[in-house]
């Protein structure tokens, strides 16, 4: 069984001036193909949207995944919500294609979103 890792990094902004959020997520995660791998993304306000993108080396973000208000599963990527500012983005049966930098982001509206790497 090959072993890799998924780099993960926090990183958070905003489209606002006034932005007083700030997004809490796992750092980095070292796994072995065929496990399972959950990441942690919470924000300080409770958002509508939440989206999971992941972006491979030199190439743009990936849309992964996204919920509106409650957890939604995809196969094998599920976002999970877990109280009001708290989700948990799952991979089953993780493949080498998965190593990548995953990004949290949400949004009350598609206008104003909140990024974070998770």
């Amino acid at each position: 069984m090959k072993k890799y890792y998924l780099l993960t990094v926090l990183f958070a902004t905003c489209t606002d001036v006034l932005c007083e959020d700030a997004v809490t997520q796992s750092s980095e995660i070292f796994t072995k193909e065929g496990e399972d791998v959950h990441f942690y993304c919470s924000f300080k306000q409770v958002y509508t949207y939440v989206y999971w993108y992941k972006q491979l080396p030199n190439q743009g973000l990936e849309l992964v995944n996204n919920a509106l208000g409650s957890s939604k599963s995809d196969g094998r990527f599920n976002l999970t919500k877990n109280n009001s500012t708290s989700w948990t983005f799952s991979i089953r049966a993780v493949t080498l294609h998965e190593t990548a930098t995953h990004f949290c982001a949400a949004s009350d509206t598609v206008i104003e979103v909140v990024y974070g790497v998770c």
